[in-house]
């Protein structure tokens, strides 16, 4: 079809082995995802360290680095986030290919759609922009997400919930 032309011109999709023909008519072509050259970052703000890791679409990792954070106060934690993420760029410009957005989690109140961070335990951090500021930074997308609230959500699509309407996740850490 031409979406599938398109999505493969685009290499986002590839054809795969021929399925045998059972049946009349054009022979089954499968179709799968392809992960390589599309890559996104994805972070995760904790107490005290900070997480970076680059992904390959399909979720595989690349990179995985881990840093220790000591600033708490709001401007001072969004200087060091922007400056993490500019080194983390230069430091791996040679394994970056086709990065298409940043995912953050963090815990604490978070609105998504705005991508704002309300408030968090152990930063002094109150309606934190955090999304538009690195967007403005990056120009890449940012989608942010309370931690627990994320992790739940994976396990529901990738995880032990798939198969269940209702699950509880019970998430135990400081905060």
């Amino acid at each position: 079809t031409k979406i599938t032309r398109e999505l493969i011109e685009a290499h986002l999709i590839h054809e795969t082995t021929v399925q045998e023909a059972t049946s009349r008519g054009r022979p089954a072509v499968g179709l799968q995802v392809n992960n390589e050259g599309w890559q996104f970052l994805s972070m995760r703000l904790g107490r005290g360290y900070l997480t970076i890791a680059l992904h390959e679409l399909g979720g595989d990792v690349l990179i995985d680095t881990k840093i220790e954070i000591h600033e708490r106060d709001q401007d001072d934690v969004l200087e060091r986030l922007l400056y993490e993420i500019d080194d983390f760029f230069q430091t791996y410009a040679d394994q970056l290919d086709r990065v298409t957005s940043i995912a953050i989690t963090l815990p604490g109140l978070v609105n998504s759609e705005q991508g704002v961070v309300l408030q968090m335990p152990h930063y002094n951090v109150e309606n934190l922009a955090l999304g538009p500021e690195i967007y403005k930074a990056t120009g890449l997308p940012v989608f942010i997400a309370n931690d627990t609230r994320a992790w739940a959500l994976a396990e529901k699509l990738f995880g032990h919930s798939q198969e269940n309407d209702n699950s509880v996740l019970i998430s135990i850490h400081h905060g």
